[in-house]
């Protein structure tokens, strides 16, 4: 059974792009690529539907034994990461889905609708594959939990009411997605993000989108060849 490995943007791959002898195949929601026999790598688009209708179709069409996201990640201000760090998902956390009131925001709960039910009621927070998890730990990632908002977190205050109120301590826009359709499909799915900036920094001065996107390759391919 192949290795699916997906990105938002072709961007978070580019060093795989550009060391490894990539085929591209026909696929209609983004672009597809397979290594050797038994590795594949999609990128899909930003946010969450694109993640989750192009994710659904691959799974469907190429039966993985495992998905693996990649790509960059805003860190909240009181994580304790560092920028070009990496970091691999405990669990995921719809943070925009929900309700929005005057005193704040509810989760799905409140609203009395689960997102999906597969043995017990998944409302906002989904879980990540322990044992594919355990994997890059012993690679000397650390895990920590992820949120995923398709609304970028700009404001300083902002990242810290969602931090303190949510506890989670990265922010991206796809990997909730990924880690519902997984849940649902049965497949088991892991998510690693290298740190580019701080949520709520806007200044992009500040950012380090590429050293992290080559930091985060370097490991995939270690990751892959240890596999």
């Amino acid at each position: 059974m192949p290795i699916l490995l997906i990105t938002a943007t072709k961007l978070e791959a580019k060093p795989l792009h550009e060391t490894l002898a990539l085929k591209e195949e026909d696929f209609a929601l983004g672009e597809l690529f397979r290594y050797k026999n038994n590795i594949y790598l999609a990128h899909l688009g930003i946010a969450k539907v694109n993640t989750a209708a192009g994710l659904a179709i691959l799974i469907d069409k190429l039966k993985p034994s495992k998905v693996i996201l990649f790509g960059i990640a805003g860190a909240y201000p009181n994580s304790g990461l560092e920028i070009t760090e990496l970091v691999v998902a405990s669990s995921e956390m719809h943070i925009d889905c929900g309700l929005k009131t005057n005193t704040g925001w509810q989760d799905m709960k409140s609203l009395g609708f689960s997102l999906l039910t597969k043995g017990q009621n998944y409302y906002n927070l989904f879980p990540t594959n322990s044992k594919l998890n355990k994997e890059f730990l012993e690679l000397g990632i650390k895990a920590a939990s992820f949120a995923t908002s398709e609304t970028v977190t700009a404001s300083h205050s902002d990242a810290l009411r969602i931090e303190q109120n949510l506890n989670v301590a990265v922010e991206s826009m796809e990997g909730a997605a990924a880690a519902q359709v997984c849940l649902a499909l049965d497949t088991p799915f892991a998510e690693i993000r290298a740190i580019s900036n701080v949520v709520g920094e806007r200044d992009k001065s500040k950012w380090q989108i590429e050293k992290a996107v080559l930091k985060l390759n370097k490991k995939i391919v270690e990751y892959l060849e240890s596999a």
